[in-house]
Parts: C-alpha cells; sequence; structure tokens
C-alpha cells in the first residue's frame, strides 16, 4: 500500500515539475521519500526539481542518494554532472559524465552534457569532440549544433558557428516555439561578430517575432545598429530591453554607450550611474562614465571613476593611460608621468605610452627625456615619427627612424616612414631608395607603390610615377575606387598629362571628379588639360568656372581662366580674372606677367610697366620664371623686355632709365647688371625709392 502511494505521489511530482510549479513538486516528491525511503527515482526527481530552482547542493545531495541506492543507474551521474556544472564545479561534473559513459557509452545527451562542460572551462578542442560524438549518436539532436556553433563562435570561427545554428534551424523548424528562438539570438551575435550587422538584425527581427517579450533580442539588435552607427534606433532597442528587463545592467551600459557616440554625456552618465548601482562591480562602466567625465572637462570626477577601475584590475594597461591624461589636463604632470611609468612597466613594448609620456616631459621643459620616450616610441611604432613631420623636424624625424630599421631591418613602416620624411625634406631620391626598400618587403603593399609614384611625380619623372600608380591598381582595385583616394587618380592624370597622354589623363580626371566631385583642384587640372594641351577652350572654362564656383578664393583658377579669355580676346574678362587672382594671392609674379601682358596688348603700356616691375620685385627665381618661361615659347617675358627696351634710352641718362634698365636685366637674369643699374639709379635720387630698396634688399638677401 506505501508502494502505490509512494507512486501516486511521485507521478504528482512529476506532473508539478513539467509545469514549472517546482515547490509543488518537491512537497510531493518528499511526501513519496517519506512513505518508501528507498526508491532511488525518486530522488533523482526531486534532485531535477531543485536544480530547476537553482539550489545546486540540494539536488546534488539528491543526487548522491539516487546513486547509493541504484548504482548502475547512468542517468543519475548525468544529472548530478549537470548540477555540477550549473555550479561551476566542471572537473566533478566531468567525472560524473565519464563515469555515465562507461554505464552506458551510446547515449548522445551525454557527450552533449560534457562537451558543454569542456566548453565552459575553455577546452574548446575536447568540447568539440563531444559535440561531434553526440551528433555521430544522434544526428537530429538540434541542440547540439546550437552548442557547438556556440563554441566555435568561442573560437571566433563564425562561419562553422553560422552553419551549426542553420542546422539547429533547420531541424527546429516544425517546432519553433518561444525556446526555439535561440538560435537566432546565437545566430545574430554570429553575423554581428563578422561585421555583417544587417543579417545581425535579421535574426533579431525572427526571434522578436518568435518571443516579442525576450529582452535579449532587443539588447542583441540594439547592439547590431549601435554597431552600425545606427545610435537612434540602438536606444530605441536599448529602452525596450530595459522596459523588459530593468535589472539588467549591461542593457544600461550599452544605452550609456550610445548616447556617449551622440555626445550626449549627461544622458550617458545616467545611463552607466544606473548600470553601477544594479552591478556595483561593474568595471567598464566605471571606465565608460570616466570617460565621459574626461569629455565633459571634469577630470577629478573622471579620475575617481578611473581609480575604480585601477581597483578592480590594476593590471589594466588601457587605465592608467586614461587617468594619466586626465592627470595632463589637469597641468599634474608628475602624477601622469606616474601612471605613464605604470603602464610602461605594464607593457614596455606600448609605443603610445612612450609618446603620451615624451608629451607630458615636454610640458615640464624636459626637453632631454621627451625626446628620448619620442624616439622610443617611432622605434617600437615608426608611425610616431609623422609627430616630427608634422612639426617639420624632418632630421629628427629620421635619426628616429634610423634606429627603429637597426633595430629591425625588415620593418616595412620604418622605411616607408622614412621615405616620407626624405620626400618632405625635398630629398627625393632618398625617398625612393626607402619606398624601394619597403617594397621588396611587402611586393602586395599598393600604398607603398603610391607613396614611391608620388615621389617620382615630384621628381618629374612622369613614366615612373604611372607605372607604381598602375600597379597600386592593380593590387587593390577596390581601394582604389574609395572616394578618399581620388587624388590619386588626379596625380596619375597630371603625369599623363605631362607624358603627353592627353585622353588618359583626362580619363583621371574623370575619375578623380567621379570619387570627389566637390574637389576643385580636379576641375582646374582637367581644364588645364582642355586648354593647354587640347585646345579645347569651351570644355576649359566650363571646368575652371566649375572650380571657382568650389573654391572662390582660388587664385591660380583665375589666372588659369584670365590666360584663356586673354587668347581669346575677351581682354576685360581677362584682367578681372588676373585682378582676381592677385587679389587673393598677390605673391605671385606670374600673375603679374600675365595681366601686364594684357596691358602691354591692349595699349597701356605705363600699367604694363608697373606689373612687370612687381613680377621681378616678388619673383623668388629670375632664372626659373623668366628665362625658362622666355624659352617656353610663351610671348610674355619676350613681350616684357620689348616694352622696356623702348622705355630706356640706351645708353641710360636718368634715374628712370637706370631703373627700368635694371627691371629689363632681371627679365634676363643679369642680376650682377641689374644691381649696378639699380644703385646708379638710387644715387641719381630715383623717385620710388621704397620701390628700388625692396630690389636691392632680394640682391642681399
Amino acid at each position: 500500500m506505501s508502494i502505490e502511494g509512494a507512486g501516486y505521489y511521485n507521478n504528482r511530482g512529476i506532473y508539478f515539475y513539467v509545469q514549472g510549479e517546482y515547490d509543488e513538486a518537491i512537497e510531493y516528491f518528499d511526501e513519496a521519500i517519506r512513505l518508501v525511503p528507498e526508491l532511488a527515482p525518486v530522488y533523482r526527481h526531486r534532485g531535477d526539481a531543485y536544480r530547476k530552482k537553482g539550489e545546486y547542493d540540494k539536488a546534488i545531495e539528491d543526487y548522491d542518494e539516487a546513486i547509493r541506492l541504484a548504482p548502475g543507474m547512468f542517468s543519475y551521474y548525468n544529472q548530478r554532472g549537470l548540477a555540477y556544472t550549473d555550479k561551476g564545479e566542471y572537473d566533478k561534473a566531468i567525472k560524473d559524465y565519464n563515469q555515465a559513459m562507461k554505464l552506458n557509452p551510446k547515449d548522445a545527451a551525454t557527450y552533449f552534457n560534457r562537451g558543454g562542460a569542456y566548453g565552459d572551462k575553455g577546452e574548446y578542442d575536447r568540447a568539440i569532440e563531444d559535440f561531434n560524438k553526440a551528433i555521430e549518436l544522434d544526428p537530429n539532436l538540434s541542440r547540439v549544433y546550437n552548442n557547438r556553433g556556440l563554441v566555435y563562435e568561442k573560437r571566433g570561427e563564425y562561419d562553422r558557428a553560422i552553419e551549426d545554428y542553420n542546422k539547429t534551424i533547420q531541424l527546429n523548424q516544425e517546432n519553433l516555439n518561444q525556446e526555439d528562438a535561440a538560435p537566432y539570438f546565437n545566430r545574430g551575435l554570429a553575423y554581428r561578430n563578422k561585421g555583417e550587422y544587417d543579417r545581425a538584425i535579421e535574426d533579431y527581427n525572427k526571434g522578436i517575432r518568435l518571443n516579442h517579450e525576450d529582452a535579449r533580442f532587443y539588447h542583441g539588435r540594439g547592439d547590431a545598429y549601435h554597431d552600425k552607427g545606427d545610435y537612434d534606433n540602438a536606444i530605441a532597442d536599448y529602452d525596450r530591453a530595459i522596459y523588459l528587463n530593468p535589472d539588467d545592467a549591461g542593457v544600461y551600459h550599452a544605452r550609456g554607450a550610445a548616447y556617449e557616440k551622440k555626445d550626449d554625456c549627461d544622458k550617458a552618465i545616467e545611463d552607466y550611474n544606473q548600470a553601477i548601482r544594479l552591478d556595483p562591480a561593474d568595471a567598464p562602466s566605471y571606465r565608460n562614465r570616466g570617460a565621459a567625465y574626461h569629455y565633459k572637462g571634469e577630470y577629478d570626477r573622471a579620475i575617481k571613476d578611473y581609480n575604480q577601475v585601477v581597483l578592480f584590475n590594476p593590471k589594466d594597461t588601457e587605465i592608467y593611460i586614461a587617468r594619466g591624461v586626465a592627470y595632463e589636463k589637469k597641468d599634474d604632470y608628475d602624477r601622469a608621468i606616474t601612471d605613464y611609468d605604470r603602464a610602461i612597466r605594464l607593457n614596455p613594448e606600448a609605443a603610445g605610452v612612450y609618446h603620451a609620456r615624451g608629451v607630458a616631459y615636454g610640458k615640464k621643459d624636459d626637453y632631454v627625456k621627451a625626446i628620448a620616450d619620442y624616439d622610443r616610441a617611432i622605434r617600437l611604432d615608426p608611425e610616431y615619427a609623422v609627430v616630427y613631420i608634422q612639426k617639420g623636424e624632418y632630421g629628427r624625424a629620421i635619426s628616429a627612424l634610423d634606429e627603429a630599421i637597426r633595430h629591425n631591418p625588415e620593418n616595412v613602416t620604418a622605411y616607408t616612414i622614412r621615405g616620407l620624411a626624405y620626400n618632405k625634406k625635398g630629398d627625393y631620391d632618398r625617398a625612393i631608395e626607402d619606398y624601394s626598400q619597403a617594397i621588396k618587403l611587402d611586393l602586395e603593399n599598393a600604398l607603398i607603390y603610391v607613396a614611391r609614384g608620388t615621389v617620382y611625380n615630384n621628381k618629374g619623372d612622369h613614366n615612373r610615377t604611372i607605372s607604381d600608380y598602375n600597379r597600386a591598381i592593380r593590387l587593390d582595385p577596390e581601394n582604389s575606387l574609395d572616394p578618399e583616394n581620388a587624388t590619386f587618380y588626379n596625380t596619375r592624370g597630371n603625369a599623363y598629362r605631362h607624358a603627353r597622354d592627353y585622353d588618359r589623363a583626362i580619363e583621371d580626371y574623370n575619375k578623380a571628379i567621379e570619387l570627389d566631385p566637390e574637389n576643385a583642384t580636379f576641375y582646374n587640372d582637367r581644364g588645364i588639360t582642355y586648354h593647354d594641351d587640347k585646345g579645347d577652350y569651351d570644355r576649359a572654362i566650363e571646368d575652371y568656372n566649375k572650380a571657382i564656383e568650389l573654391d572662390p578664393e582660388n587664385a591660380v583658377t583665375y589666372h588659369n581662366r584670365g590666360c584663356i579669355y586673354e587668347e581669346i580676346g575677351y581682354y576685360k574678362k581677362a584682367i578681372a580674372d588676373m585682378n582676381k587672382a592677385i587679389k587673393f594671392q598677390p605673391d605671385q609674379a606670374a600673375f603679374y606677367l600675365c595681366r601686364g601682358n594684357i596691358y602691354n596688348i591692349t595699349g597701356h603700356p605705363d600699367q604694363a610697366i608697373e606689373d612687370y616691375d612687381n613680377a621681378v620685385r616678388i619673383c623668388p627665381n629670375y632664372e626659373e620664371d623668366f628665362v625658362k618661361r622666355k624659352e617656353s615659347g610663351k610671348p610674355w617675358v619676350k613681350q616684357a623686355i620689348e616694352l622696356l627696351d623702348s622705355k630706356v634710352k640706351d645708353p641710360p641718362e636718368s634715374a628712370d632709365d637706370y631703373y627700368y634698365a635694371g627691371v629689363r636685366l632681371l627679365f634676363v637674369a643679369d642680376e650682377y647688371t641689374a644691381r649696378l643699374c639699380f644703385e646708379e639709379a638710387l644715387k641719381m635720387g630715383y623717385s620710388d625709392s621704397a620701390r628700388l630698396k625692396q630690389h636691392l634688399k632680394k640682391f642681399e638677401n
């Protein structure tokens, strides 16, 4: 009679267990055990109920008793293994699963369970072996594919993880319910980790359709929107997740990060506050709140939060750097340096920390230590040499990069940046040597070919420029179509133009304009080709008009358009353009020379001579600007000389004669004789002594 009664209570307990009413189930199991204390299955069932309630120690006690009463039942070891797994005691769990396998080596669930324990321990290879065995024993066990996918995801093997989630979904296709939404969540996370945010969002959408009350899906979808840079939609999803689960600190942290991206630091701080209230050990929220305070300029509050992160993780290099920067903002350079010292002790290869400490030493006027730190940063990461280059300290950059190359003769970045420094110095041959060495070390790096091609362009070696740019496009055709690389096509277009391949030049200018239609330089350069090389004045003027529309203060474009107007006889328009060019760039001799030529043609010799005089007064190189221009076939210099010849008596008689004779001599780069003429004009009392002295001062320089 007592066995029948115990059976009744056991069955009632099972009924309530299935309904999820674990307390009621336990009461019935208690009664069954009171009636018959030797029934092993009842202990197992009551252990299951305790385990569902999270009372793992009580569950284990019941499984112990069940095993004592029936040591040959593999399922009891399996269930106790699950309880140990839930407690995080993975080695004990694995020991139980091993025993279960000895009793029943064909049970797929046991391999599944042991695989889960290995996965939780971080022993991913063993976990996958067990999941593989479980699939071999039962290929339709969908949860095995799901959990193997989780392990692949932890290993960063996202494609394999997605394949497993696909299989899970396929097996569950006919029986989708709220619990089976999980594979969509997991696959969404894998897509997100791969950077395929739209696919991730699709999966989260499917999960929400299956269970619109599950906060995890809104949180996950919010993260995907956040990664896409769609912060408003991210915040909307985080709002919904918080509504469904207001005690999840992680969602407040995520929403705070989204607000921070929107530069709404106050709302971000509110969310970090709530995250910390829910989880006082949430170091990331302290870190982010500190960063928000830092951004707001509240450095003391930032430092207080950074201090808290240091307490949680005293070996976090980045937090010492962040706190060091905050101290530096407060002009507390000694404490900043102390934090940078700590960061360097933790990571002596962190180039950025040496650079930061160098900045702090520099602010303390300790330049010896500052330079030593800058040099150390460059040796570790040659890209920091760019700081010297930006300051125009090319020698220091080269010296530090020499040391980096001695330290590592195969450092591609060091050769590349030293090439940049040599290029900036105008030492093109050494720049080319460095870029060539970098190319030997990294034959497939398109950017180095671009850099070397640019130096060849600076040297005027246009065929080699074209060759290097072509190589770069072959190596990286997709990157070459990035709008940020439009200048690349424009430069190659210039090289084609100099190589007299005008059609290809225009093709490249067209491509540059297609990629960046708001860049005035591209229209100007294409206009030059239409004008100078193809004689297509209408198209040239159209391009110059567009360039001026985009950049109304571009002196060169006004000059170029003015030259066309002069050639086709539109002299008023030509002079108007030259006036604009001179207004925006009054130190260009060519602009005065061109305007003087127009005045000369239109019968205004005095104004022409004044412009010619201005041209030679501001000209930095007579040989380059006048003699070579005369030899190029342009009539401007020849016409200037002819007009000045008509102005000067031979031999000179007056101060004016000597002055303009000097001006004329500069057009043929005879500086010695010109100086003698200017000195004679000064002795004779030339009326505009200020202008005369400007000429003489140039000779002194």
